[in-house]
């Protein structure tokens, strides 16, 4: 087996489905590839229920020699957090600690029971276009178990999402200009992409069909496009717009037609036979290498490579002891260097400590008298020019200054009578000096009316 053989791999209470990639020279090939189903037969008592006759983990068994090498697991997006965000230009090391913080403030999962990563969509001088991703470590965990009945250890977990963005990036299938909506229906759960002039801006799941028939699931299916659509025009400006929608199976003409009363968009259909299986799409991202979005837990790198790792410290251990050796004498021949350097600079600290402290105490009490002094974004202000700005229809039932925060805001509960007087009271909210742009939960109807909350921050200090 070639040392550029990289295998993806997908797993789920119904399928296993994998691909083998070998690179040699400038090429890739496919070195194998297969979809193995969970089996069901009849109860034996003859009845109509159905039971399985082989689990998950028997798939994995059975094929299980198919699939040694440098293997990625690819997770749906149901069992994912997934989400694109707009951070500032700064260091990986400070980019981390801000993704946390975003994961932090989305799940509703503790942080520390989470497998969180991320990768870089698209970079400009100020601002980064990252892709968040986090799993619940018992979500991990079990399909690890799982493989590693078998002997398989993934050395790298990826988010089946971005393994189908790669196959339409491929294929030649995205749009390099105006606003495209991919909804995959390939897996129980479907997916939608969103892309923007070439560049993907939303990764999200759909509803499972569950008990639904197949029109009630394609309602929902354009019905939660439709809001998704609404949402980024209200976001990013409206503009040309195509949906393609990749099935398994019949052609879904019911959705079309549906997604096209619905989304002011053009439809296309396409196949998902005609494409590459998105286990190719997740090993084809591997061999390229790059920083990756990776949700391998801790545990998993322990496991899987143990026994890599006690060989290579076996072959590297005359190695080390002679740069030990090495750096002994240069440790010794800097350390006096470095107790000399810390006396001075301890020195130095005595003398500047007292004049940074008073500088600083100065400051906190010249930032507290301008907040203070400072009444253009008070609490009575921003309700003059809600009251403004509100139109005739809607009613607030609820109006909270918030003082403190980075930065501080307002939140509005309301209600009115339609959805679109609800957005264009957002859209007021937003094209007014006074505050930052805000964010929007609903409207949803509750007796009749349409119930909203909208959050707005400020961007300077409170009153």
């Amino acid at each position: 087996m070639g040392k550029d053989h990289i295998i993806g791999l997908t797993l789920t209470n119904s399928a296993l489905e994998w691909t083998a990639l070998e690179k040699a020279k400038d090429a890739i090939e496919v070195t194998d590839a297969g979809r193995a189903e969970v089996e069901s037969r009849p109860s034996e008592e003859g009845g109509e229920a159905q039971v399985q006759a082989a689990a998950p983990g028997d798939l994995v068994a059975k094929n299980s020699a198919k699939l040694h090498g440098k293997v990625t697991l690819g997770l749906p997006s149901d069992q994912l957090l997934i989400r694109v965000v707009k951070l500032p230009a700064v260091p990986d090391e400070d980019l981390k600690g801000m993704v946390q913080l975003q994961v932090d403030k989305l799940s509703p999962f503790p942080i520390e029971n989470m497998v969180v990563s991320y990768e870089i969509l698209n970079k400009k001088d100020d601002s980064l276009l990252v892709l968040v991703a986090a799993a619940k470590n018992d979500v991990v965990d079990s399909t690890g178990k799982m493989l590693a009945q078998s002997k398989i250890f993934p050395s790298r977990v990826d988010a089946n999402a971005v393994g189908w963005w790669r196959l339409f990036n491929d294929g030649g299938h995205v749009n390099k200009s105006g606003r495209q909506i991919f909804v995959i229906i390939a897996d129980p759960v479907p997916d939608v992409i969103v892309s923007q002039d070439g560049i993907p801006v939303v990764f999200r799941s759909l509803s499972e069909r569950g008990p639904l028939t197949s029109e009630e699931f394609y309602s929902e299916i354009a019905r939660d496009v439709a809001y998704s659509l609404i949402s980024l025009d209200l976001e990013k400006g409206g503009g040309q717009c195509t949906i393609s929608v990749w099935y398994r199976g019949d052609e879904p003409v019911f959705l079309a037609d549906r997604l096209k009363q619905e989304c002011p968009c053009e439809v296309v259909l396409h196949s998902i036979d005609s494409i590459p299986p998105v286990t190719e799409g997740i090993a084809r991202r591997t061999i390229d290498g790059g920083p990756l979005l990776d949700l391998t837990p801790e545990s998993w790198r322990v496991s899987g490579g143990e026994k890599l790792f006690r060989h290579r410290m076996l072959m590297g251990a005359f190695i080390i002891i002679g740069i030990w050796t090495l750096c002994i004498v240069l440790f010794s021949g800097s350390l006096l260097y470095q107790e000399r350097r810390v006396l001075s600079l301890n020195a130095e600290l005595k003398n500047t400590q007292g004049p940074a402290d008073e500088v600083m105490s100065i400051r906190k009490r010249v930032a507290i008298i301008t907040r203070y002094s400072d009444r253009t974004r008070s609490s009575l202000e921003c309700l003059r020019e809600i009251s403004m700005l509100l139109p005739e229809g809607v009613e607030i039932t609820s109006f909270e200054y918030k003082r403190t925060g980075t930065p501080p805001g307002i939140t509005i509960n309301g209600q009115a009578p339609s959805v679109a007087l609800v957005y264009e009271f957002k859209a007021s909210l937003d094209s007014s000096k006074l505050f930052m742009k805000g964010t929007i939960k609903g409207p949803y109807e509750q007796k009749g009316r349409q119930v909203f909350q909208i959050d707005m921050r400020l961007p300077g200090g409170g009153e």
